[in-house]
């Protein structure tokens, strides 16, 4: 992760990698995790989730979100007929960057599950 020095509002968190703050390395300031954080803070993560499409895909990431108690803020799904395939797409919270990996790595043994990504705007 790194700083970036925003005009007037702050600073915002982004990748190292982040397409946004590629060409801003003037306003870039090192970050990193608080590990030993206390609080309860959760991190707003989005994912795409390539599938091939049968009955009770969402019902079975559902369950498993429920299982690990991930919180969702939203979760779309769309089906691609021609490929049988499906893409879910949706915004899940997380403690940390250990707990993304370790949520990525569960969604990926879903039966049918093919390709799992982050997301980055």
């Amino acid at each position: 992760i790194v700083g970036f020095i925003r005009r007037g509002t702050g600073i915002k968190v982004h990748r190292v990698d982040c397409p946004n703050i590629l060409n801003e390395k003037n306003r870039l300031i090192e970050a990193i995790w608080n590990k030993d954080s206390e609080e309860n803070i959760i991190y707003p993560c989005d994912i795409e989730i390539l599938s091939y499409d049968r009955h009770n895909l969402v019902v079975d990431l559902m369950g498993l979100f429920s299982l690990h108690q991930v919180r969702i803020d939203s979760l779309s799904a769309r089906s691609h007929y021609e490929n049988k395939t499906a893409t879910i797409s949706c915004t899940v919270y997380v403690k940390n960057l250990d707990t993304y990996y370790v949520l990525l790595s569960k969604i990926k043994n879903i039966t049918g599950v093919i390709e799992v990504t982050r997301v980055t705007h």
